[in-house]
């Protein structure tokens, strides 16, 4: 069941944006530089950089913070409680669509609207998964369906 949640859900993802956490590091240290990634990313990808931080990091808090609460609800319908390993997965995902990358390299198109739309991957210049976002309360969030 997790393989096929995994399948549909990725098949739906989108959307990239820098973490809260890279915020508050660079907000502590007033002599520190920008993080020149996270500001050359477009608002709806946060959520997309979000998740591929996430699943690099083995950090679920962020995994879990980067979905709309619509995809969180369709996945505890499901009886999906094991984030770790969801998360694993997700990283097992990646490494294979995307294959060798680093996340300063990647490159992130939003195609859509003010409240919705997918953002593309582009490693080494190669258009890879589009993942679908949503705008919720303010902050783009990815998620499985539009």
């Amino acid at each position: 069941m997790l393989k096929f949640s995994l399948a549909i859900s990725l098949t739906f993802l989108l959307l990239v944006q820098p973490s809260v956490a890279d915020a508050q590091r660079n907000k502590a240290k007033p002599n520190r530089k920008p993080n020149p990634v996270a500001s050359s990313i477009p608002p709806q990808a946060v959520p997309i950089y979000n998740l591929l931080k996430a699943a690099e990091m083995s950090d679920v808090a962020l995994f879990k913070s980067s979905w709309s609460a619509d995809t969180l609800n369709m996945w505890d319908a499901w009886g999906v409680t094991d984030y770790k390993t969801y998360l694993l997965e997700y990283r097992r995902y990646w490494r294979e669509e995307l294959g060798t990358y680093r996340l300063k390299d990647l490159r992130f198109v939003f195609t859509g609207d003010d409240s919705s739309g997918v953002v593309d991957i582009l490693n080494k210049g190669e258009k890879r998964s589009g993942l679908f976002v949503v705008r919720e309360n303010g902050v783009w969030k990815a998620t499985s369906a539009d």
